[in-house]
């Protein structure tokens, strides 16, 4: 028997299929970046478009764009963002509404007391806090008249605090320095008796301004600085001062008994000028005051004060 021949097709053994690599071993797909619209291609309806323009604005304005879809895109952005609430300034013949509108937008405020302004400090007197509130109204017209918002209203007003404290600041630092500058002019002058003739000074401006001294140490020269702090003055109540100090207001070297006659003719002349005076005789007032004058200045003449070089005038 003929052997039989296996006629048929074996089937092909499959490749063998590789091992699946780790997880972390597959790099991850990488995000494709945004293609840029490409540059349009010559003879293009937006090219074409842009090649139209006339007006350089609009030639430059288009030129930053590739495609109508980018014009579109760049487009619907701007109005998501918010562009598409843009106001105009209203014009002359804009309502009264639109101007109201316009205004609170740009924040300010529609009457002159609608901006804020600092707090007073505490413990002003009414007639300061007055005075302030009045400046308040007249800056809120200015405010409102100048249109400004309350934000920039109130730059200004940090700007203006700011230079007037400024300016506060200089004045006490030269008011300090002229007080100085006296202060050392007197010790040079006056040299060991310094302490004393300035204490005598003290105590006659205490002794005669009394309560109001407080307002008489404000008083000024004309060039803004404190009279009470000026050499001259300051001389002049250490004489007083000291004669106070020495029990008499005005000693000249006269004997008690001296004095007292001095007085005692002053009192009689000036009671004798009154009499005139009441009775209508002018000339005999006027002598009589002439000689109460006399009496006194014998009694008022100034002593002088002490210095490093013997008396001074």
């Amino acid at each position: 028997m003929a052997e039989e021949i296996d006629t048929s097709i074996p089937a092909e053994t499959p490749a063998e299929t590789p091992a699946a690599a780790p997880a972390e071993a597959i790099a991850p797909a990488e995000t494709p970046a945004e293609t840029p619209a490409e540059t349009p291609a010559e003879g293009s309806d937006f090219s074409k478009m842009r090649e139209g323009l006339t007006d350089e604005s609009l030639r430059k304005q288009a030129d930053q764009y590739n495609s109508f879809e980018d014009m579109i895109r760049s487009n619907l952005k701007m109005r998501q963002n918010g562009s598409d609430k843009a106001f105009k300034v209203p014009g002359e013949d804009a309502s009264e509404v639109e101007k109201a509108t316009f205004e609170k937008a740009l924040g300010i405020p529609t009457v002159e007391k609608g901006y804020e302004f600092p707090a007073a400090p505490e413990g002003v007197d009414e007639e300061t806090l007055a005075t302030l509130k009045e400046g308040q109204t007249k800056w809120g017209e200015a405010f409102r008249k100048a249109r400004l918002s309350t934000e920039g209203a109130n730059h200004l007003l940090e700007v203006f605090q700011a230079e007037k404290l400024a300016e506060g600041q200089a004045e006490i630092d030269a008011d300090n320095a002229f007080a100085e500058e006296s202060s050392e002019l007197l010790e040079r002058e006056w040299g060991k008796d310094f302490d004393a003739n300035k204490a005598h000074a003290d105590k006659a401006i205490t002794s005669i301004f009394g309560d109001t001294y407080d307002d008489v140490k404000h008083i000024q020269t004309k060039d803004g600085k404190f009279i009470m702090d000026h050499p001259a003055f300051v001389r002049a109540f250490g004489i007083v001062g000291r004669e106070m100090g020495e029990s008499s207001i005005m000693d000249t070297g006269l004997s008690q008994d001296q004095k007292q006659a001095a007085r005692e003719t002053a009192d009689t002349a000036r009671e004798k000028r009154v009499a005139a005076q009441a009775a209508g005789k002018t000339q005999d007032a006027q002598y009589w005051d002439e000689q109460e004058r006399k009496a006194l200045a014998v009694l008022e003449k100034p002593q002088s004060l002490v210095g490093e070089n013997g008396r001074i005038s």
